[in-house]
């Protein structure tokens, strides 16, 4: 049986806590310490499996090498370049199917590389940092946008 909310003062202020909060509590979100870790343990594999089983083509060593290496805007243009939807796909994709299922880490005991985590710290820290991706950028060049319509706007 689910549990019933009183009217006490504390269940409202809970709610009202919780009513517009949109913080992000996924166990794979890393900070900056948790990313360079996770960056530090990949192997860098010669054939990389993990780039492999992406769907997307993503240059998974490279921008993992470049997180290893601080160099958090080359990590976002390698994952921007190869695909503009980086941040999107940081976080919904099943990660655990398809690269990190591939990791060679994967049978250890620290398990395999939070990939998805990776990526989506690095796509996170550029949007704070204010760098722009290609996207932003030809969104800018392109000045002729249209929209289309089925219908009217009159009143009924």
């Amino acid at each position: 049986m689910a549990p019933v909310l009183s009217k006490d003062s504390a269940d409202i202020e809970n709610c009202e806590k919780l009513e517009n909060n949109f913080d992000d509590i996924k166990h794979t979100t890393l900070g900056e310490r948790g990313a360079l870790r996770e960056a530090m343990r990949c192997l860098k594999c010669a054939d990389a499996p993990c780039q492999k089983s992406c769907p997307t083509n993503l240059d998974i060593k490279s921008f993992i090498t470049s997180i290893a290496n601080k160099n958090y805007y080359g990590a976002a243009k390698m994952i921007f370049s190869d695909n503009p939807l980086g941040l999107t796909c940081g976080m919904v994709c099943p990660t655990s199917d398809l690269c990190v299922g591939g990791c060679n880490l994967y049978a250890t005991e620290e398990g395999p590389i939070n990939i998805g985590g990776l990526q989506q710290f690095a796509t996170e820290v550029n949007g704070l940092l204010h760098f722009q991706n290609s996207v932003s950028l030809w969104f800018q060049k392109t000045a002729n946008i249209s929209f289309l319509s089925c219908g009217s706007l009159q009143d009924a």
